[in-house]
């Protein structure tokens, strides 16, 4: 456990960072942000929020090292899935929407000096990331509680992108195998960050499968080098009232 103070300073923008539910970020020294293109929630003045919070609390002077992964190229599945396009196509697109996003947002976080970007492209070129992917096929294959998780997390996508009609009962099955193609390698992927940079992981959405399955549990065989080995809080925001009430 690495010794935190118990007062931060408060919000500067519109926006406050609150921490819904997890695992303590406290314990850690170090924290991962995952970046998913596209979402609102990582653009903007949310996205400062989430940076401010957590350039309080990991700083240079503990030692402490953000990681911000902007996780553009694995979309390439949902836009496989959305849009019918080939997946040449999609890397094509996910990597400008990437490069844009840094861009767009480059401001909030490029004089951080503590912080440390990577793209999702940078993992796949790891040395180690087909052995990840490998483990993680076998695993799908092997061990039901994983291949339960992964079709379930696939339906469940599926399910919330039918209630937004971004789909139809004809992309079913296709839908489903590109959901558990991104999980697969969402999972090896995440093997290796966890593996190579320990960090506790910070994001707004749902929580991310790869961070708490088997969570405590990296001794069970067959698991990726790295699995097991996640910690994950996710946040949430509010508008900041001293802000809005001025």
């Amino acid at each position: 456990m690495f010794h935190r103070r118990t007062q931060y300073p408060p919000p500067s923008g519109n926006y406050s960072v609150k921490v819904k539910r997890g695992d303590s970020w406290r314990n850690h020294r170090n924290c991962r942000l995952q970046i998913s293109v596209g979402h609102q929630y990582h653009e903007a003045e949310k996205l400062s929020a989430t940076i401010e919070w957590a350039t309080n609390r990991f700083t240079p002077e503990q030692g402490s090292q953000i990681f911000l992964c902007v996780n553009d190229t694995l979309q390439r599945y949902n836009s496989m899935s959305k849009d019918n396009i080939t997946e040449k196509k999609a890397l094509e697109q996910s990597i400008e929407l990437g490069n844009e996003w840094i861009e767009r947002n480059s401001c909030f976080f490029s004089k951080i000096r503590n912080l440390y970007l990577s793209r999702w492209d940078s993992w796949r070129s790891h040395k180690d990331y087909k052995k990840s992917l490998d483990s993680t096929y076998k695993l799908y294959d092997r061990n039901i509680e994983f291949h339960n998780a992964i079709d379930k997390n696939a339906y469940v996508f599926w399910e919330r992108q039918k209630n937004r009609n971004r789909s139809s009962k004809r992309t079913l099955a296709r839908s489903l195998e590109l959901s558990k193609l991104y999980l697969l390698e969402e999972t090896a992927v995440f093997s290796l960050m966890f593996k190579y940079n320990p960090a506790i992981d910070i994001y707004p959405g749902t929580t991310l499968l790869p961070c708490t399955i088997f969570q405590g549990r990296s001794n069970i065989p067959g698991l990726p080098d790295g699995l097991g080995q996640g910690a994950f809080a996710q946040i949430d925001f509010a508008k900041n009232s001293k802000i809005r009430n001025k």
